[in-house]
């Protein structure tokens, strides 16, 4: 998989270094082009992940509609999928 990130200094501030180590060594191939452009990359299928650490639900929410009509699903990092 390829996996997209706004930025790994978010996963060690919020996440964990251990987290990211995780994602790393899941994945095949991880860049930092993140915030909407990352997730214009997934919902285009261009990347199979977009990962945001932290973000506010207006960050989201525009994205929320155009990733599940490409067949994407949103989820927090603890998996719950009650956004929007």
């Amino acid at each position: 998989a390829t996996m997209v990130t706004t930025a790994t200094d978010s996963w060690l501030k919020y996440l964990g270094d251990r987290s990211l180590i995780d994602v790393i060594r899941a994945t095949r191939l991880q860049r930092t082009w993140g915030d909407c452009y990352g997730y214009v990359l997934l919902a285009t299928g261009r990347v199979d992940v977009m990962i945001d650490p932290r973000v506010a639900r207006w960050d989201v929410a525009p994205m929320l509609p155009i990733v599940r009509e490409a067949g994407g699903v949103i989820t927090g990092v603890d998996g719950r999928t009650d956004a929007g």
